[in-house]
């Protein structure tokens, strides 16, 4: 859904706490959630309202902070999401 224009601007409803939930499952055990979970902020992230939303919320500190002591699969993804918040 995230991909699409209309999932991405129902993403943007501040009930839904989209990027709240992503954030929850950042660290998540299974490595295929944390690429489904990356995904999805690296296509969310393109929306000005969910960009603001993200720094409001600190979301380049966390981002770093899990780069930190993540795998190189995840490193390399959380590289790509962390320039769209700058």
């Amino acid at each position: 859904l995230s991909l699409r224009v209309a999932g991405k601007r129902r993403c943007e409803d501040p009930s839904l706490d989209v990027l709240g939930a992503l954030n929850r499952l950042l660290e998540y055990d299974n490595p295929q959630v944390r690429t489904y979970v990356n995904g999805t902020l690296y296509s969310v992230l393109t929306r000005p309202a969910l960009r603001e939303k993200g720094l409001e919320m600190g979301l380049p500190d966390i981002l770093q902070a899990v780069l930190d002591h993540s795998d190189e699969m995840n490193k390399r993804q959380i590289e790509y999401i962390l320039p769209l918040l700058t």
